[in-house]
């Protein structure tokens, strides 16, 4: 357990390689996608608004 062995990966059928290699990918990518929200909102995460902070035409106030 734990020790990689590439030879056996390399004897797999090529569509069980691609979807290893597609499970690692989206692994990586998940934590910078909105697919983290799928533990806290799982039926709606989808269709969630991006959320803004501030417009194109918002200015900021500076306190002097």
């Amino acid at each position: 357990m734990l020790h990689p062995n590439p030879s056996l990966m390399a004897q797999a059928p090529p569509i069980l390689q691609i979807h290893v290699a597609l499970t690692f990918l989206l692994y990586a990518l998940w934590p910078f996608s909105r697919l983290v929200h799928v533990f806290t909102l799982p039926v709606t995460y989808l269709w969630r608004l991006y959320i803004v902070y501030r417009g194109q035409g918002a200015q900021v106030k500076r306190a002097r």
